[in-house]
């Protein structure tokens, strides 16, 4: 199967020890292999690994004669981890909230305690004189 890696044509599809491979044709620019993670094998090819997201779009589109991946993958990528930065953030933002109406809860509770021991003080002061 014919792939368009990006900017890199006339790649083809290839399992290399079992893992989805995107193999660079022989005269490609070696600037432009290490920009999309190609790496050279022993016996001379370039190869890029598939990640879970482009193997998966690669069989989406399998059945058409050249597979164009021509969208920002890294992008995606960062996308997701942004967002799992973005929900932990939220989970600590909730948890300080928790804990600060709890403090507020607690030292509220503590000045009105206090307030009643001063308050009943004479009262009880009295009481044990008797």
């Amino acid at each position: 199967m014919k792939v368009t890696f990006y900017e890199i044509q006339d790649c083809y599809y290839e399992l290399i020890d079992n893992k989805p491979a995107i193999i660079a044709p022989a005269p490609t620019d070696k600037e432009l292999l290490s920009k999309y993670h190609f790496i050279q094998l022993l016996d001379g090819r370039w190869v890029h690994y598939m990640n879970e997201f482009e193997f998966s779009y690669m069989k989406h589109n399998s059945n058409r004669k050249t597979v164009l991946f021509i969208f920002p993958i890294e992008n995606h990528q960062m996308t997701v981890q942004q967002r799992k930065k973005n929900i932990a953030l939220i989970i600590l933002l909730i948890i300080y909230f928790l804990i600060t109406a709890y403090f507020f809860w607690l030292v509220n509770s503590c000045v009105n305690d206090c307030e009643n021991d001063i308050n009943n003080f004479p009262n009880s002061c009295q009481e044990s004189q008797e």
